[in-house]
């Protein structure tokens, strides 16, 4: 299974506009990371096509779940650009249709932190 970020986009897709996209490409796309699927990271895809990140300031907490009882409490959260984007990444969602599940997976490629094309996946 492995972990994953999610993406909602506000720059024009072809169809499912208002979906939240789940993806395991940003890692390698915006921290180099090729080891990981993902972060479990936020991210917006901007009107204009900019990518961004929803980032936190955290402090550590004693009331997490055992066994270790430490948790992370957000005490701040802001939107920060990533124009070093750049490549390939495949968002993707589910949904069902009458007992079927329809799965969406679009190919979008950035450069320098912008959209430069968006691609229907057919599966």
């Amino acid at each position: 299974m492995g972990l994953f970020d999610t993406v909602t986009s506000r720059y024009p897709l072809p169809h499912h506009q208002d979906a939240v996209f789940q993806t395991k490409d940003l890692a390698a796309v915006v921290h180099g990371e090729h080891m990981i699927g993902g972060l479990m990271e936020e991210y917006e895809i901007t009107a204009e096509g900019n990518l961004r990140r929803h980032a936190h300031e955290f402090e550590t907490t004693s009331d997490g779940s055992p066994p270790a009882r430490i948790g992370l409490k957000s005490i701040r959260d802001w939107w920060e650009d990533v124009p070093d984007a750049h490549g390939d990444i495949r968002i993707y969602t589910s949904e069902d249709d009458e007992g079927k599940l329809v799965w969406t997976e679009f190919r979008i490629r950035f450069t320098n932190g912008r959209v430069q094309d968006v691609t229907i996946i057919d599966r």
